[in-house]
């Protein structure tokens, strides 16, 4: 629930845009002003251009387009302007124009398509903006066109594969699920990987709170963010594009601007859609075989190595009976925006109520969200703007992965002749499982809980309310000069209910439940000065402009976490907390302050050579008391030198630019890990973490933690330099993007063990040393364009190559280990390397003691042998490695996106997106767990033989593949179940039509969009699992599938209706 602090936050928002928006009817002085008008189509083609942007320079005045291209600038005073044309994708237009008293002016325009799109403004951060052909370094934009047309509800799915080097991990394809973003591969060991995300010039929220192994997925809180209010979508994708944010940007930022009202008519869109979700893929299961042991029946044996079933006996396929359901998405939009030359207004309202393919109550998603933004020039110094966004969710997950009272886990170990319905007992009305099948006692462990019991009497439900916006005034004292200052708060409450009933497995019968509330509120004051130099450097020389930026910043992040947990319920069925025999709480609260000083400088040389410079310095109280302060700098250069004088001419070549820039971005240190304090026993709650004990021996207290505290902690450093290209031809019909970046993490933070004699155990220490490189394409084309078709085609393809150079001689971290396997970040390997079981190989001078018993050295006794291969024992079988080996390597080998988009008659749309990852290993755990169960299809072959490919002193024998081998080496060797996760995915496909008739406007309607599309339609993969896009725990361990749940394909009908 929203706190009263907040409250009070959001009506003193609400109150200053509502005042804004008031002032919007103020009227002109019609009888002296004049007015211009009229259309701007694409050339060639004459298709309307759409939001289109037409404005006076030197002036407030402007309009957009509507959605037939025209435009109207109203109450134009008498003389002459430049009016600019402006749109993304298209080359701008500029022209001078004469307008008298009561005088309407019509001015058409027609664009001409750049792909290189190099007129286009682009955030470049801290209030600043760019025009891309000036910019010396790589930053990716988005249309809001792009982000919408897959009807994505979360903006971070909606970027997938649309970025290069822009990485983004589904967690599942439950209604409203994480997605991680991972941005030029992975620069920190124990630290947050995801880029910060920046609306509006102010920093927001996107954490991902409660990941664990063995519990339930949740949402990254930037879906609290509705994708029909975004305009526009700049990615700064490393440390040289990203370092005026300093401390906060090692891992790149996202600059999202939303949508404001423009001058002209008030103009309200309705969109409502309705999609049909299934599962993509599923586990394969065997039914040729029943549960028990050695061939024989065992009842509520907790595996499936039991006699094969005859004919006669039912089975159940239990993967699809738990989501062999259609799920639906019903998502409504309203805006409207409009304004005049001196108020503009925007307002969205937003409702999702998502009901996912899995069966149960826990697979639920709802939000409510909406916004108002408008802008009033005061006068012609002082202008203000306030802009509000509210959110609630509500939403429900089931519990899978590592659990015993997950889904998935239950399901899949289930023996395919045991049915799971009904899952109560007919008799009893106790919860059955294949492992208690004939309940009798209520408060006893299942072992497994039966899946439909975990769907439907188990709750896990979150529900959060959130506020976030900003408050803008802009000055102008002099006509050079410009002052910024923005407050913005971005504020959020979640809570969270987790019950695991009476008989569930989760608390050896007894129940438990536990109550998460998240609060977490962040205030950001920001004043930028700008000052335009022309004046000045026209001094020195015509050929040079420039502006100089300089501005402070100061910074407030607070959070908080209270955790009750309850153990055994009193009376079943009751959920509260004061039903339980136990409670017990932990609190915990921080808080963090960053000030920031920053300036940036400009210059424009002859027209062709652009320099920028910035310097940021930070000081944060996550820096050690010695290591207060830090600097960040930043350097680009770009040089256009298809503008060159002596440049020779080069058919169907129109434009080229060379660019070169470096920067430095940090990554601040966690908090408090420069101090040290007291903290409270501790007892381990189910999947819930450290819980406070209370006492010891009656007694309260507390202890010293065993963490010692680091006085010179400093940010981690992210150094980056990159060198790229711009090429266009065929009048930047065909454009070509080509980038090579390397970037070296510094003092990269870690906790190392120190002697207990120091009366600590460990600390955080920076140290290590991390490297990222890679090559970045960018291809776009329009090959074909007339007033009946056209088509365009982009293509984006990348590489990042990562290393841990260097950990100080430290022991590998561990982000994720099971008994077979770790991910982990060890000196020499890329992180999140695979390091787990694997069979005996040639090469790496292992000693084996044959069954005679004499030892020998493989590698001395079959020298023939090539490096890598199996050995192979004198029965004919691999053996299991006695030491743990480094195995596969998680991140891709390269990434790829192909988008098509093609234009019928101005009114027929069909666009289809094409994603593809090649390389990068995936761990198919939940299969090697299911062979070792005997539930997998892989185990319907027992009983036949096989002769494994190897050397040794069995190879060529023929073996049979039974329950011992299974259950042996066979099930518990990992690296056979390490998969290729290479893929071609069909990620997106959309047609639309735009519907203009006479009884559209008999409505009042302008026009309506009818689109139909689909997600995830089709997916080419060798992996067997679910899918290779998935991932167990958060975004630092990657490409681990251990019961996940899977993910889902959609088919959408959309449609709007304009006003």
């Amino acid at each position: 629930m929203i706190k009263m602090n907040s409250l009070k936050a959001f009506i003193v928002y609400a109150a200053i845009i509502l005042m804004i928006v008031a002032t919007s009817g103020v009227g002109f002085a019609q009888g002296i002003y004049g007015k211009i008008k009229g259309k701007v189509v694409e050339e060639g083609t004459d298709m309307p251009l759409i939001g289109t942007n037409v404005s006076l320079i030197g002036t407030t005045l402007g309009a957009a387009t509507d959605r037939d291209g025209a435009f109207e600038i109203r109450s134009v005073p008498p003389g002459t302007y430049t009016i600019q044309v402006r749109f993304m994708g298209y080359k701008t237009i500029k022209q001078e124009i004469t307008v008298g008293a009561s005088q309407e002016v019509v001015a058409d325009f027609e664009l001409k398509v750049d792909v290189l799109k190099l007129d286009e403004i682009v955030v470049t951060g801290m209030g600043g903006t760019q025009i891309k052909e000036k910019l010396g370094v790589k930053i990716a934009s988005v249309k809001a066109a792009d982000l919408v047309s897959s009807d994505e509800n979360n903006i971070v799915a909606a970027m997938s594969g649309k970025i290069a080097n822009v990485e983004i991990t589904a967690f599942s394809g439950e209604p409203g699920a994480t997605k991680f973003i991972r941005i030029r591969g992975q620069n920190t060991i124990s630290g947050n990987t995801e880029p910060l995300f920046i609306v509006d010039g102010i920093p927001v929220d996107n954490s991902t709170r409660g990941i664990d192994n063995g519990g339930t997925v949740q949402a990254n809180r930037i879906s609290d963010l509705n994708p029909e209010d975004i305009a526009s979508m700049d990615v700064l994708k490393g440390a040289a594009a990203a370092a005026i944010y300093g401390s906060r940007a090692a891992n790149g930022v996202v600059l999202i601007t939303t949508k404001s009202g423009k001058p002209g008519r008030t103009n309200i869109s309705y969109k409502t859609s309705y999609s049909w979700d299934k599962v993509n893929r599923t586990v394969p299961l065997q039914t040729e075989y029943g549960q028990g042991d050695k061939g024989v029946y065992k009842k509520d044996y907790i595996r499936t190595w039991g006699p094969k079933l005859d004919a006669s006996t039912p089975t159940y396929d239990h993967s699809m009976e738990m989501w062999d359901q259609t799920g639906h998405i019903m998502d409504n939009n309203l805006t409207i925006s409009g304004g005049n030359n001196l108020t503009t207004y925007y307002a969205s309202l937003g409702l999702i109520n998502q009901d996912g393919p899995f069966v149960g109550n826990s697979d639920k998603y709802k939000k409510h969200s909406f916004r108002i933004k408008g802008s009033h020039v005061v006068s012609d110094k002082l202008k203000v703007t306030g802009n509000l966004a509210f959110a609630k969710v509500k939403s429900n997950y089931l519990m899978s992965r590592s659990n015993v009272a997950g889904v998935p886990l239950g399901a899949f170990r289930c023996p395919p002749d045991f049915n799971n319905l009904p899952y109560l007992d007919p008799e009893t009305g106790l919860h059955r499982s294949f492992r208690y099948s004939t309940p009798t006692v209520l408060r006893k462990t299942r072992r497994y809980d039966n899946p439909f019991f975990s769907a439907y009497e188990k709750v896990n439900e979150s529900k959060v309310g959130r506020a976030f916006g900003n408050f803008t005034l802009q000055y102008d004292p002099l006509d050079w000069i410009n002052i910024n200052y923005t407050l913005g708060s971005d504020y959020s409450d979640d809570d969270r209910i987790r019950v695991n009933p009476v008989s569930s497995t989760a608390n050896s019968g007894d129940g438990s439940m536990i109550r998460h509330n998240y609060i977490y509120h962040e205030v950001d004051n920001n004043l930028v000065a700008t000052f335009a130099l022309e004046k000045y450097l026209s001094k020195v020389s015509d050929n040079i402009s420039g502006n100089f930026m300089a501005g402070y910043n100061f910074n407030r992040r607070e959070y908080k976490h209270l955790t009750t947990y309850g153990d055994i319920f009193i009376t079943p069925g009751y959920n509260q907390l004061d039903n339980m025999v136990t409670i017990t709480a932990n609190e915990y609260e921080s808080l963090i302050h960053t000030e920031s000083f920053f300036g940036q400088a400009t210059f424009d040389l002859f027209d062709q050579l652009y320099i920028t410079g910035a310097l940021r310095n930070d000081g944060s109280s996550t820096f050690g008391a010695n290591e207060r302060r830090h600097w960040f700098p930043k350097f680009s250069a770009a040089w256009e030198f298809t503008k060159f004088g002596k440049m020779p001419k080069i058919p169907y070549f129109n434009y080229g630019k060379l660019r070169f820039a470096y920067g430095e971005a940090g990554a601040q240190p966690g908090v408090y890990s420069t101090t040290t304090g007291y903290i409270s026993g501790t007892k381990g709650g189910y999947w819930a973490g450290s819980l406070n004990a209370g006492s010891y021996d009656g007694v309260g207290g507390f202890f010293s933690s065993t963490t010692a505290p680091a006085l010179d902690l400093r940010p981690e450093r992210t150094k980056e330099y990159e060198i790229g290209t711009s090429l266009g031809f065929w009048d930047s019909r065909i454009g070509f993007d080509l980038t090579y970046y390397k970037s070296r993490s510094e003092d990269v933070l870690f906790s190392i063990g120190i002697p207990p004699s120091t009366g600590y155990t460990q600390r955080t220490a920076n140290g290590a040393i991390i490297e990222n490189k890679g090559w970045e394409i960018e291809f776009d084309i329009n090959p074909v364009k007339s007033k009946t078709f056209s088509w365009d085609l982009g293509l984006v393809w990348a590489t990042n190559e990562n290393l841990c150079v260097d950990m100080m001689g430290a022991d590998m971290i561990t982000y994720l280990s099971w008994s077979m396997l770790a991910s982990v970040a060890a000196e020499g390997y890329p992180l999140g390397q695979f390091y787990g079981r694997d069979f005996i190989r040639f090469g790496r001078g292992i000693n084996y003691t044959l069954d005679n018993g004499t030892t020998i050295n493989i590698d001395e006794a079959y020298p023939d042998a090539a490096e890598g291969t199996v050995f192979i024992n004198e029965d004919g079988y691999p053996v299991s490695d006695p030491e743990f080996r480094f195995l596969h390597d998680p991140n891709p080998d390269w990434t790829a996106g192909i988008r098509n988009e093609f234009t019928f008659m101005g009114k027929f749309k069909l666009s289809t997106f094409i994603d593809i990852k090649q390389g990068g290993y995936v761990w198919n755990g939940t299969r090697q767990k299911l062979i070792n169960f005997g539930t997998h299809e892989d185990t319907k072959d027992r009983g036949t033989t096989k002769v494994f490919e190897g050397y040794g002193p069995g190879a060529g024998t023929e073996v049979v593949l039974d329950q011992n081998w299974y259950k042996g080496d066979g099930g518990n060797v990992t690296e056979p179940f390490i998969e290729d996760g290479s893929y071609v995915r069909l990620r997106e496909i959309a047609l639309s039509y735009n519907l203009k008739h006479k009884f559209v406007s008999y409505f009042g309607l302008s026009d309506i969009d009818i689109r139909l599309s689909g997600r995830n339609l089709h997916l080419w993969t060798d992996y067997t699992g679910i899918d290779p896009e998935t991932n167990l725990n958060d975004s630092n361990g990657r490409g681990m599938d251990y019961f996940n749940m899977p993910n889902t394909k959609s088919y959408v009908l959309t449609l709007r209706f304009n006003y």
